[in-house]
C-alpha cells in the first residue's frame, strides 16, 4: 500500500505545469543479499513539460569522492567503473523509472549511490533532480525450499514426462539434493541438483521426494515438505484389450519388425549368384593349362660341316617343341680382295719386317 501511495502522489505532482519530482526526498535504504541480484530504485513522475536527457549513477564510500558508474542517454548505457562492467543497467520497463539494476552483489557494494536525472524543459532550460540510495549487503543462509512439480497431479500414469525443481532464497552458491523415501525405508539420496527429472514414469517410482538445500552459511541443511508420487498403469483401449489375457500388454505395431517382402528377398539372392559367377569365370579365363604353354624360339643357325662335307644339325630343343628354321648352308659375302681406292691402300710384301720373327727363323737349326 505504501508504494501504490508514493506512485500516487507522484502522478498528482506530474500534472502540475512546470513541476517534476522524484519519488521521495532524503536517503532511502536498501538491502540486499550477497551473490543475489539487487534494484536500487529512482522514479520520478515523467511530464510533457520535460524530457529526460540523461541519468548518471554514481557510487562512494565513507571518506571517499563520488565516481560515475555510468551514463545513460539516447545512445544507451555507458558504464565507466570496471567493478561494475556487465553487472548494472538502467531499468526501461516503464517511463519516468530509472532504478538501477545489480546482476549479481558483492560485499565491496556496500555504500552510497547517487541517482542524477537531467531533464530539459521547453524554453530550453535544464532541471536536475537527485536521490541518494544507500545499501547495505548482507550474508543469508538458504532458507527452507519448496518444490514446484511440472504437473499439477500427484496422480500420474505410468510413461509420463515430470520434472520437480527445488528452490530457495539466500546467499549464493545454494547447493541442492534430492531424496527418495519408500514405505517403512529410509530416505535415498537421488542426486544432486536443482531439479529431478523423470523420462517416463514407472510404477517402481511411487514414493515419497524431499529435497535439501543449504550454502556456506548454514549450519544444518534445510529440508522442504515431502511430494508424494503415485504412478498408475496406463489406461488400455477396447482395441488394445481384445485377445490380450490379463497382465499382458499388447505390442503396437511400431515395435514390431516388418520383414522385408518376397520380392526383395529374391532380387537380393539373384544379384549375389550372378556376381559370384561373373568373379568365378573372370578368374577361370585369366588361367592357362601348361599345354598352352608353347614358346617358339626362331634360331637362324648355320650347320657346320665336317670332313666328308657331313652337315651337323642344330641342337633339336628339349622335348622336340621348338621350332627351327632350315639351316642355310650357303657361305656368300660380298668381300673383295682388291682395295676400293688405290691411293688409300699399299701393297704388302713378304718380307719380315718383324724383328721377333727375324730371331725366330735365325735360331731355328738348318737341316
Amino acid at each position: 500500500m505504501e508504494r501504490w501511495a508514493q506512485l500516487w502522489i507522484l502522478s498528482l505532482v506530474a500534472v502540475v505545469p512546470g513541476k517534476v519530482a522524484l519519488d521521495w526526498n532524503g536517503t532511502q535504504m536498501v538491502s540486499g543479499i550477497w551473490r543475489a541480484p539487487a534494484i536500487l530504485p529512482c522514479m520520478y513522475g515523467p511530464s510533457s513539460d520535460f524530457k529526460q536527457v540523461k541519468v548518471t549513477w554514481k557510487f562512494f564510500q565513507p571518506g571517499e569522492a563520488p565516481r560515475t558508474i555510468l551514463h545513460h542517454d539516447a545512445s544507451g548505457d555507458h558504464i565507466f567503473l570496471a567493478a561494475f562492467r556487465d553487472r548494472v543497467n538502467i531499468a526501461k520497463k516503464h517511463p519516468g523509472d530509472v532504478s538501477l539494476h545489480i546482476k549479481e552483489l558483492e560485499m565491496t557494494d556496500i555504500g552510497s549511490f547517487i541517482c542524477l536525472v537531467d531533464l530539459e524543459a521547453q524554453n530550453g532550460s535544464t532541471v536536475t533532480r537527485e536521490k541518494t540510495v544507500q545499501l547495505k549487503v548482507v550474508k543469508v543462509p538458504a532458507s527452507k525450499p519448496f518444490i514446484e512439480a511440472s504437473s499439477q497431479e500427484s496422480v500420474l500414469p505410468s510413461g509420463t514426462r515430470l520434472s520437480l525443481t527445488c528452490s530457495a532464497s539466500g546467499s549464493l552458491p545454494i547447493y541442492y539434493r534430492w531424496y527418495k523415501e519408500g514405505p517403512g525405508e529410509e530416505a535415498e539420496e537421488l542426486r544432486r541438483g536443482p531439479v529431478l527429472v523423470f523420462i517416463g514414469l514407472q510404477r517402481s517410482d511411487s514414493a515419497r521426494y524431499f529435497c535439501t538445500a543449504e550454502n556456506r552459511l548454514n549450519v544444518r541443511k534445510e529440508q522442504s515438505d515431502s511430494f508424494q508420487l503415485t504412478v498408475k498403469g496406463r489406461v488400455m483401449t477396447s482395441s488394445t484389450a481384445i485377445g490380450d489375457s490379463p497382465g499382458q500388454q499388447k505390442q503396437t505395431p511400431s515395435a514390431q519388425k516388418t520383414p522385408l517382402p518376397l520380392y526383395v528377398i529374391i532380387l537380393i539372392a539373384v544379384l549375389s549368384a550372378a556376381f559370384i559367377l561373373t568373379v568365378i569365370s573372370v578368374v577361370f579365363c585369366r588361367r592357362r593349362t601348361k599345354s598352352d604353354n608353347i614358346y617358339k624360339v626362331t634360331y637362324n643357325n648355320n650347320a657346320v660341316t665336317l670332313e666328308g662335307n657331313e652337315a651337323i644339325p642344330a641342337s633339336p630343343g628339349v622335348n622336340n617343341t621348338c621350332l627351327y628354321e632350315e639351316p642355310n648352308s650357303s657361305f656368300g659375302n660380298n668381300y673383295t680382295m682388291e682395295p676400293t681406292k688405290a691411293s688409300e691402300y699399299v701393297a704388302m710384301g713378304e718380307k719380315m719386317d718383324n724383328e721377333y720373327e727375324i730371331l725366330v727363323i735365325e735360331k731355328q737349326p738348318r737341316k
